[in-house]
């Protein structure tokens, strides 16, 4: 995770599509693994991904931006007007 400016906070995050529902599953390897029920296809994951962490982190999906990682497991999202104590309330960290 980096703090790129105040208000702004990139984390990395390895994904888990076409689970039986979307949750947090734990931090490991400098990641936060999450599962989704979506399937990887046509974006539907990514799009789930950020939905799911709006909704977690009561934020609006404009806050979230995918930076890296469209066709693979492991991701970079950008996430505006949270930190990291915000974050480690949630169990992201």
């Amino acid at each position: 995770m980096q703090n790129k400016k105040q208000s702004e906070i990139i984390i990395s995050i390895k994904v888990t599509p076409k689970a039986h529902r979307n949750e947090f599953i734990g931090y490991k390897n400098g990641e936060v693994c999450i599962r989704l029920a979506a399937v990887p296809e046509k974006g539907e994951a990514n799009a789930e991904l950020i939905a799911f962490l709006a909704k977690t982190l009561k934020l609006s999906k404009s806050q979230i931006t995918l930076i890296s990682g469209e066709k693979s497991r492991h991701k970079k999202v950008s996430i505006t007007g949270i930190t990291t104590a915000d974050l480690s309330i949630f169990g992201m960290l």
